[in-house]
Protein backbone atom coordinates (compact mmCIF):
# COMPACT_ATOMS: atom_id res chain seq x y z
CA UNK A 1 0.00 0.00 0.00
CA UNK A 2 1.22 3.48 -0.81
CA UNK A 3 0.96 6.27 1.91
CA UNK A 4 -2.20 7.66 2.14
CA UNK A 5 -0.30 11.47 0.90
CA UNK A 6 1.07 9.27 -1.84
CA UNK A 7 -2.69 8.59 -2.91
CA UNK A 8 -3.64 11.49 -2.80
CA UNK A 9 -1.22 12.84 -4.90
CA UNK A 10 -1.55 10.09 -7.33
CA UNK A 11 -5.58 10.58 -7.33
CA UNK A 12 -5.32 14.50 -7.99
CA UNK A 13 -3.05 13.92 -11.09
CA UNK A 14 -5.17 11.39 -11.89
CA UNK A 15 -2.27 8.64 -12.01
CA UNK A 16 -3.58 4.97 -11.89
CA UNK A 17 -0.60 3.21 -13.24
CA UNK A 18 3.25 3.40 -12.45
CA UNK A 19 5.80 1.12 -13.94
CA UNK A 20 8.78 0.71 -12.22
CA UNK A 21 11.90 -0.14 -14.59
CA UNK A 22 15.55 -0.29 -14.14
CA UNK A 23 17.76 2.42 -16.61
CA UNK A 24 18.87 0.59 -19.90
CA UNK A 25 22.82 1.45 -18.25
CA UNK A 26 22.24 -1.33 -15.54
CA UNK A 27 22.57 -3.90 -18.09
CA UNK A 28 25.89 -2.76 -19.56
CA UNK A 29 27.68 -2.11 -16.57
CA UNK A 30 29.80 -4.44 -14.24
CA UNK A 31 29.04 -2.18 -10.97
CA UNK A 32 26.01 -3.36 -7.75
CA UNK A 33 22.99 -2.70 -8.92
CA UNK A 34 22.48 -0.70 -5.64
CA UNK A 35 24.48 2.05 -7.64
CA UNK A 36 21.15 2.67 -10.29
CA UNK A 37 17.85 3.77 -9.40
CA UNK A 38 15.51 2.48 -11.16
CA UNK A 39 13.14 4.35 -13.17
CA UNK A 40 9.68 5.06 -12.35
CA UNK A 41 7.15 6.34 -14.97
CA UNK A 42 3.58 6.56 -15.56
CA UNK A 43 1.05 4.51 -17.46
CA UNK A 44 1.19 0.70 -18.06
CA UNK A 45 4.16 -1.25 -19.80
CA UNK A 46 3.81 -1.81 -23.79
CA UNK A 47 4.91 -5.53 -22.97
CA UNK A 48 2.98 -6.68 -19.58
CA UNK A 49 4.34 -9.67 -19.76
CA UNK A 50 7.64 -8.49 -19.00
CA UNK A 51 6.26 -6.84 -15.95
CA UNK A 52 4.22 -8.36 -12.36
CA UNK A 53 1.56 -6.34 -11.30
CA UNK A 54 0.69 -5.16 -7.57
CA UNK A 55 -2.46 -3.30 -6.49
CA UNK A 56 -1.52 -0.47 -3.99
CA UNK A 57 -5.04 0.66 -3.29
CA UNK A 58 -6.33 2.10 -6.63
CA UNK A 59 -2.81 2.45 -7.76
CA UNK A 60 -1.69 -0.26 -10.22
CA UNK A 61 2.18 -0.69 -9.80
CA UNK A 62 3.65 -3.09 -12.66
CA UNK A 63 7.19 -3.87 -11.49
CA UNK A 64 9.74 -4.75 -14.26
CA UNK A 65 10.78 -8.35 -13.43
CA UNK A 66 14.41 -7.60 -13.40
CA UNK A 67 13.97 -5.23 -10.35
CA UNK A 68 13.94 -7.99 -7.74
CA UNK A 69 11.61 -7.12 -4.27
CA UNK A 70 14.84 -6.99 -2.42
CA UNK A 71 15.43 -3.95 -4.45
CA UNK A 72 12.47 -2.43 -3.43
CA UNK A 73 14.41 0.72 -1.11
CA UNK A 74 16.10 1.22 -4.04
CA UNK A 75 13.44 1.85 -6.27
CA UNK A 76 11.63 3.82 -4.03
CA UNK A 77 14.06 6.46 -3.67
CA UNK A 78 12.95 6.90 -7.44
CA UNK A 79 9.41 6.77 -6.79
CA UNK A 80 10.18 9.57 -4.42
CA UNK A 81 11.17 11.58 -6.87
CA UNK A 82 8.65 10.63 -9.35
CA UNK A 83 6.63 12.17 -6.58
CA UNK A 84 8.24 15.04 -5.60
CA UNK A 85 7.79 13.57 -1.75
CA UNK A 86 11.01 12.94 0.88
CA UNK A 87 9.50 10.14 2.28
CA UNK A 88 6.77 7.47 0.92
CA UNK A 89 6.15 4.06 2.50
CA UNK A 90 5.30 1.18 0.59
CA UNK A 91 4.18 -2.05 2.60
CA UNK A 92 1.53 -4.62 1.87
CA UNK A 93 1.54 -5.38 -1.68
CA UNK A 94 -0.43 -8.06 -3.73
CA UNK A 95 0.19 -9.74 -6.40
CA UNK A 96 -2.57 -9.54 -9.04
Amino acid sequence: MISKAALSYLEAEGIHDLRVEYPQSLFNSCCEASNFEPEVKRGQPAHPENYQSFQAGPVTIFLHRSVRLSDRGDWEIGLFRFLGYKKLVFSGFRPI
